[in-house]
C-alpha cells in the first residue's frame, strides 16, 4: 500500500496535511471500521469466557503480524493503548542510577494553516 492509498483512505487528508500520532489523528476509513467491528464484538461481554479468548487470541495473531512485519519476534511486540503507555513500559525497563539524566524536548510548536 503506496502512501497516497493511504491518503485516499484517509478524507482528513485531502485538505490538511497531519503529523499528529495515535488518537489525536484521522484514521483511514479501514482502520475505523476495524475499530467499530471489535468495539462491537467486546460489547457482546467482554469477560464471558469466549469473547474474552477471542479477543486475546486477535491480539497474539496481532502480535504475530507486526512482529513478522518488522522482522521481530512476537514477544518483543507490545501492543499497548498509546505512544505513553509505551514510553513508561521502556522508561520504567531502565536501570536508572543516581546522577543519570533524562533530556527532554520543551520544543511544542503550533502551524496555523493560512487556509
Amino acid at each position: 500500500m503506496s502512501l497516497s492509498d493511504i491518503r485516499r483512505l484517509t478524507p482528513a487528508t485531502e485538505s490538511h496535511i497531519y503529523f499528529q500520532t495515535s488518537g489525536f489523528s484521522p484514521k483511514p476509513e479501514p482502520v475505523l471500521e476495524e475499530v467499530i467491528r471489535w468495539l462491537r464484538f467486546q460489547n457482546q461481554g467482554p469477560a464471558l469466557a469466549w469473547v474474552i479468548n477471542d479477543m486475546l487470541e486477535m491480539l497474539e495473531e496481532t502480535r504475530s503480524k507486526v512482529a513478522q512485519t518488522i522482522n521481530a519476534d512476537p514477544e518483543e511486540i507490545l501492543l499497548g493503548e498509546n505512544a505513553t503507555t509505551g514510553i513508561n513500559v521502556v522508561a520504567n525497563g531502565i536501570d536508572w542510577q543516581a546522577g543519570d539524566n533524562v533530556i527532554l524536548s520543551g520544543l511544542r510548536r503550533v502551524i496555523k494553516s493560512s487556509q
